[in-house]
């Protein structure tokens, strides 16, 4: 229910006692896999692995699996003992500072072995396109081989025009 909109020239103002705003841009390409083919090592559509030399990711059909989350396939990160896998979505996305970005990610580990930790966030560009900085919406080092969801917001810092999409 909006109770009254005052609309003047650069300035939008809405005063309600119940707004509910319904339609959110996703901003995550491609995000359920669904056409990408199984088991093509560093291929899935629209992300890059950063260290193809000494890591693994790509795309599993998990219609098998007794513990699904709904979709059918999902993107798989091969743990390293030498480095981070990190992988990321190829398309620069451009923000402001102080721009407000929500995520929710479903996660889940093979096994439990090992000791590690899941991490997703953005990897922080200049204006220019110059790696700036790596910034983090949420990270855990809970091993679950349950589907899992996780949340988490990243407010966008100074001196960054872009960010990429990262998970590691």
């Amino acid at each position: 229910i909006i109770g009254a909109i005052n609309v003047q020239p650069g300035i939008v103002k809405i005063q309600a006692r119940l707004l509910d705003v319904g339609d959110f841009t996703n901003l995550v390409d491609n995000g359920t896999f669904e056409d990408d083919a199984p088991n093509v090592t560093n291929k899935v559509t629209g992300w890059i692995n950063e260290n193809p030399s000494n890591s693994v990711f790509m795309v599993y059909d998990q219609t098998t699996w007794g513990l699904q989350n709904g979709s059918t396939k999902t993107m798989v990160l091969w743990a390293n003992s030498v480095r981070n896998v990190d992988v990321m979505q190829e398309r620069y996305i451009q923000v402001s500072e102080g721009d407000e970005l929500y995520f929710e990610w479903e996660y889940r580990n093979h096994n439990t072995a090992g000791t590690g930790r899941q991490t997703f966030g953005v990897r922080n560009y200049s204006p220019s396109k110059e790696h700036h900085s790596w910034g983090t919406a949420f990270t855990t080092t809970t091993k679950t081989v349950n589907w899992t969801k996780m949340n988490g917001s990243y407010k966008v810092p100074a001196g960054v025009g872009y960010i990429r999409i990262r998970v590691t």
